[in-house]
């Protein structure tokens, strides 16, 4: 008798064993809107060479054109985490106050471009006002061509802005829509090459650098902690990877955004990758909000108190060195 009054609850616990141990087969992957970009080099090497998965993770990297889609995307709820430069951040900071910015992984100064049609008459900066200029609106490359032209002594309002993605421009290529074309690589390379002598890369001076940025909302931080741990983990032995043996980084580089000897010859040296949440990243949030502000970019009064927008826990626990917030 007590044989058969214990036997259904053993077979109960194996049935529930059993059902527990499906779902975390079937456990729904960790996914990452990641922008096709140079700058997300550490997260196709950590992909590539296996990082996420030595951490236990199951990730899936979803591409997206710009960090502005990667970061729609991740609030939308589409995907768990993002890659962004600080625009898309500053501009989502005066809506959105439920995403957290968990660290810096890449920086550059010469990855915004400024390119113009020669048919166009442009000839030098001075040239642009009047002109018709293809930018996306809400990314790095608006700030870019503003600060350009405020720090040439131009008025900014004096461009016709085209909203344009980066396939949009591609498309228009030399049709005589836009005279000049603001945008990021390895994009902006490549439709310079598919115009050949119809363009060139206007000189511009190194006045801005963009930041690269994992971003997520608070509620993931809050429900899977242990997990963004775990990426950043990841990120850090890829960032590593990356210092160490250049050369093979950029063959992985090279096969998944499909690029060139000539481009890598050309960019490579232009890129910086640390994992890093430092002060310098809350001045230039701070400093763009501002022009977003004055400019009229956004309609708003106040500029969005950043730290509230960052969590340094998760890096800390990672490497603590690398965050150095003043609060």
């Amino acid at each position: 008798m007590p044989h058969f009054k214990t036997e259904p609850f053993g077979l109960l616990s194996i049935f529930l064993a059993g059902i527990c141990m499906t779902l975390y087969a079937h456990a729904a992957p960790l996914t990452i809107g990641v922008s096709t970009t140079p700058l997300s080099t550490p997260f196709y090497v950590a992909d590539k060479l296996g990082y996420f998965s030595e951490e236990g993770l199951d990730v899936v990297l979803k591409d997206c054109k710009g960090g502005k889609l990667c970061m729609e995307q991740m609030l939308a709820g589409q995907v768990n985490l993002a890659t962004a430069a600080d625009l898309p951040i500053v501009f989502n900071s005066f809506s959105h106050k439920n995403f957290s910015v968990l660290g810096t992984f890449a920086t550059s100064s010469r990855d915004v471009k400024l390119i113009a049609l020669k048919s166009s008459g442009i000839k030098s900066i001075r040239d642009l006002p009047g002109k018709r200029v293809a930018v996306t609106r809400g990314s790095a490359a608006e700030y870019f061509i503003n600060l350009t032209m405020l720090t040439s002594g131009l008025d900014p309002d004096s461009l016709h802005i085209v909203d344009m993605t980066a396939d949009q421009m591609e498309l228009t290529g030399k049709s005589g829509k836009v005279d000049a074309f603001v945008g990021f690589d390895p994009g902006i390379f490549k439709l310079t090459r598919s115009l050949k002598e119809a363009a060139f890369a206007l000189d511009v001076p190194a006045i801005y650098t963009v930041t690269f940025n994992l971003v997520t909302q608070k509620s993931t931080v809050k429900n899977k902690e242990a997990d963004l741990i775990k990426v950043l983990r990841a990120l850090d032995k890829a960032i590593r990877f990356i210092q160490t043996t250049p050369e093979k980084a950029q063959i992985i580089l090279q096969e998944k955004l499909s690029l060139d000897a000539a481009f890598m010859s050309n960019d490579w040296a232009d890129y910086r990758f640390n994992l890093t949440l430092n002060q310098s990243l809350m001045t230039t949030l701070e400093s763009e909000a501002r022009w977003a502000i004055r400019e009229k970019v956004v309609k708003a009064g106040n500029v969005p108190n950043f730290l509230d927008l960052v969590d340094p826990s998760l890096l800390r626990a990672v490497r603590p060195s690398a965050v150095t917030l003043v609060k």
